[in-house]
């Protein structure tokens, strides 16, 4: 179900972005997703995570190609219902 609610309410044009309380939420949670959309022929791809655990089982062909240094740039901020993030130079 948590896939369908990512799905349904977590993208904006086509990112999508979640937080879940452990690695193997997001493990589920993406697994379920890349396999709902495969059927309807959509492909999710180019994932990012901040736990190397979540990417481990994530083909690597399907990996965003950010570097290291980008992510250490990104600043977010979080509230109830807003996620704001911009890169400081």
């Amino acid at each position: 179900m948590q896939a369908i609610d990512f799905i349904m309410n977590d993208f904006y044009v086509d990112d999508g972005l979640l937080s879940v309380d452990t690695a193997k939420q997001a493990v589920g949670v993406v697994n379920s997703a890349v396999t709902m959309c495969a059927k309807g022929n959509v492909r999710l791809h180019k994932f990012v995570s901040n736990d190397k655990s979540v990417l481990a089982v994530i083909l690597e062909s399907e990996h965003a190609e950010l570097k290291l240094t980008e992510l250490s740039r990104v600043v977010f901020w979080v509230d109830s219902q807003v996620v704001l993030g911009y890169i400081h130079n």
